[in-house]
C-alpha cells in the first residue's frame, strides 16, 4: 500500500493494476488521470459513482460504462 503514495505516477499506475480490486479505490483520487483511468477500470463498482464525473474525459467514460454496463448486468 505504500506504492500507493509513490512520487512517480508511472509506479502508481501499475499499483493499480496490480492491487486487490477492493483496495485500488485508494488510486481513484489520484492526481494522474492515467493511474485514476486504471484504478477505475478494476475497482469495485460501489466506488466507481464517485468517478462518473471525472475532469478528465476518458476516466469518466470508462466509469460511466462500466456503471452503466454492471449495474444492470
Amino acid at each position: 500500500m505504500m506504492m500507493t503514495r509513490d512520487g512517480d505516477a508511472e509506479v502508481r499506475r501499475v499499483v493499480a493494476e496490480r492491487i486487490a480490486p477492493e483496495e485500488v479505490s485508494v488510486l481513484l483520487s489520484d492526481e494522474d488521470w492515467r493511474v485514476r483511468l486504471t484504478a477505475v477500470s478494476r475497482a469495485p463498482l460501489e466506488f466507481v459513482r464517485g468517478v462518473l464525473e471525472d475532469e478528465d474525459p476518458d476516466v469518466a467514460a470508462v466509469a460511466r460504462r462500466r456503471w452503466e454496463e454492471e449495474r444492470v448486468g
